[in-house]
C-alpha cells in the first residue's frame, strides 16, 4: 500500500483544487469510503500540510482528524491512532470541542480493533 500511494499519479487529478480548506479533509475521506485510497489519503494529507503551513488551527485539527479517521477505515489502527492523538493534542486549549469528541470516539474504537487483532489493551 505505502508503495502504491507513494508512485500513485491519481492523487494530483483528485479534485482539491479551488475547494474550501476545511471541506478537503470530508472529500478525501469520501474518497476512501468509495475505495479511491490513494487520492483519499493524498487529499487529506495535503489539506494537513496547507492548514499547517498556513497555521490554521482549525483546519490543522479537521484535516488530522480525518487522516486518522481515513486510517482506521482501512484497517492502519496504529497510523489512526497516532494522527488521532495529535489531534487530541491540538485540542487541548479548549477550541475545536467537535474535533476533541469525534477523536475520543475513534480512538475508542482504534484501541477496541487492536486489542482484537493483537491481544493487547491499551
Amino acid at each position: 500500500m505505502e508503495l502504491a500511494e507513494e508512485f500513485a499519479p491519481e492523487v494530483d487529478r483528485a479534485p482539491h483544487t479551488g475547494l474550501p480548506l476545511l471541506q478537503r479533509p470530508l472529500i478525501g475521506t469520501g474518497m476512501v469510503y468509495r475505495g479511491e485510497i490513494s487520492q483519499g489519503l493524498g487529499m487529506a494529507r495535503s489539506a494537513l500540510s496547507m492548514a499547517q503551513k498556513t497555521g490554521n488551527t482549525t483546519a490543522s485539527c479537521q484535516a488530522t482528524m480525518a487522516v486518522g479517521h481515513n486510517h482506521l477505515v482501512i484497517g492502519r489502527y496504529k497510523e489512526g491512532v497516532e494522527f488521532l492523538e495529535s489531534a487530541l493534542k491540538l485540542t487541548e486549549d479548549g477550541e475545536n470541542l467537535s474535533v476533541r469528541i469525534s477523536a475520543f470516539l475513534m480512538l475508542a474504537e482504534a484501541y477496541h480493533k487492536l486489542s482484537t487483532t493483537t491481544g493487547v489493551s491499551k
